[in-house]
């Protein structure tokens, strides 16, 4: 073809190149003539491509991102995949590139749908933020409170996830949608959870300011949502805690008033007088005279011992006669 058309172009030749398309990649033979059989369209793809002045390279490209495109919906496996690259990266030309593909036999070939300039034309979207947005959904709706708008907008990733053609836009929209969604239906649950906090806070705290037993919770508690056993084993210790808080201050009250209080005699406060002040009291001030009795002695007042003086006497006058005597008999 490609050929011809140089040599119509060199010889200033001109023309209608006739083709029947229906008959591309036919046999001709005796059964292929009486009956429609379906085909691939290897010739007439490849004339397309050519005329429209798409490279190889360009060909090429197109080629491998259609693998990436259909290999999984269409349960390639493996060796098919590497057999299909390894074909269209080692094509010389179009043609080869279009017949690592398919061949005129379009029930024996790979994939007689392979159309490069529909590729060229449609870039192949990035699913990646909606893959993992449809996961995080799949994942809350079996928790959600209202899951309707949820599996909604799962329906709607679905089916786009699952168009091989979708393109980037509604790729896109589609992972708003639903990770709109996903919000929703987390702020749902978590002011839920809040409020469930809340109310087992409440009771726990009135259990535990009434000194009941934290093995009470057992029952009933722990048959309720975890944000609301949160709850109740904070409010429950702040509620013990002030329990056990009163409970100590009536204990001390009670041991303050049945205590007998014990008064401790108060020391003598003894102010020592200076002696030398004392001294200069006595000094200045005046002795009253005292009135002299017959049995006072008049130097000191003291009583006088009667007996003592007469004993002096006598024994005075004995000395003074024993001395007469003596000297009269000398």
């Amino acid at each position: 073809m490609i050929q011809e058309a140089k040599y119509i172009a060199a010889s200033h030749l001109g023309g209608m190149f006739m083709y029947a398309v229906d008959r591309d990649g036919r046999t001709y033979s005796k059964d292929d003539l009486n009956h429609v059989y379906p085909t691939s369209y290897r010739w007439t793809k490849t004339a397309i491509a050519l005329t429209k002045g798409y490279t190889l390279n360009q060909i090429k490209a197109a080629a491998l991102q259609h693998i990436s495109r259909v290999a999984n919906s269409k349960g390639w496996d493996e060796e098919t995949v590497t057999k299909t690259r390894t074909s269209v990266n080692a094509a010389t030309s179009i043609f080869e590139v279009y017949s690592a593909f398919m061949s005129d036999d379009y029930e024996q070939s790979v994939d007689p749908t392979f159309d490069a300039i529909k590729e060229i034309e449609n870039p192949l979207a990035d699913k990646t933020a909606l893959e993992t947005a449809r996961a995080a959904a799949e994942k809350l709706v079996e928790k959600s409170i209202d899951p309707a708008a949820l599996k909604t907008a799962i329906t709607n990733a679905e089916t786009v996830d699952a168009d091989e053609w979708a393109t980037q836009n509604a790729v896109d929209a589609a992972t708003v949608a639903l990770n709109t969604a996903i919000k929703h239906a987390t702020d749902a649950l978590a002011a839920k959870a809040k409020a469930d906090e809340a109310a087992g806070f409440k009771v726990g705290k009135r259990d535990g300011e009434a000194g009941k037993s934290s093995a009470a919770k057992t029952d009933v508690v722990l048959k309720q949502p975890a944000a609301y056993q949160t709850g109740y084993a904070n409010g429950y210790k702040l509620g013990a805690d002030s329990y056990a808080a009163a409970q100590k201050a009536l204990a001390d009250k009670k041991d303050t008033a049945g205590a007998q209080p014990t008064q401790k005699l108060a020391k003598p406060t003894v102010t020592p007088t200076p002696m030398k002040k004392a001294r200069t009291k006595t000094l200045a001030t005046k002795t009253p005279a005292k009135k002299i009795v017959d049995s006072q002695l008049p130097a000191t007042g003291d009583l006088v011992n009667t007996g003592l003086i007469m004993l002096g006497t006598v024994l005075l006058m004995t000395v003074g006669i024993l001395v007469v005597i003596r000297k009269r008999r000398a």
